[in-house]
């Protein structure tokens, strides 16, 4: 759990940031010189991008980051990638604003309406951004119980008197004396 977790937000920062750097939508407008191809990338919504980053650095901080501040590391997480996601959600219902200015980039006019093609890389950081808000949310909901799992196998630093008295045993053994006569335990 306390890999799978960075790892799941990692694996969705990536899918985020790879698919913003795709083609998004496509659609032609007219022009005085006739028909021109419009390309919309992810980089048009750049909150996606943004929250890509956001996941893979959240993904370092939790492998770093003790128990209070994974839940908010978690929290921070969950909440960029939701609104992220409104962000894509919103282009995907009506990219006809960002092919007005990919339009008005290419030609100087506005955009002549017309059909759209959505492409499978908005799709891909939609799905991108659901996965790291849901990571998200488990890393905060979770906190630091990933943290007690693994420290109980971790071994307990030795007392110090603990230490002194094993070695004054030892040192007893050197010497050709039996330290276990102090009721045959020893360090006792």
């Amino acid at each position: 759990m306390r890999r799978a977790l960075p790892a799941l937000l990692a694996g969705s920062g990536i899918l985020v940031l790879a698919s913003s750097a795709g083609a998004w939508f496509s659609g032609t407008t007219t022009s005085v010189t006739g028909e021109v191809p419009l390309t919309v990338t992810g980089g048009s919504v750049p909150v996606a991008g943004a929250a890509g980053l956001v996941l893979l650095a959240a993904a370092a901080a939790l492998l770093l980051a003790r128990r209070s501040l994974t839940r908010v590391v978690g929290a921070i997480a969950a909440l960029l990638a939701a609104g992220a996601g409104i962000a894509v959600v919103v282009a995907l219902r009506d990219p006809s604003p960002l092919l007005a200015d990919a339009a008005a980039t290419a030609t100087g006019l506005g955009w002549s309406g017309g059909e759209v093609e959505r492409h499978v890389a908005a799709w891909l950081a939609l799905v991108g951004l659901a996965v790291g808000a849901g990571g998200g949310i488990a890393v905060a909901a979770l906190g630091g119980r990933a943290d007690e799992e693994a420290s109980r196998f971790e071994r307990a630093p030795a007392n110090e008197d603990t230490r002194v008295r094993a070695m004054d045993d030892w040192d007893a053994i050197g010497r050709g004396e039996d330290p276990s006569e102090n009721g045959g335990r020893l360090g006792d």
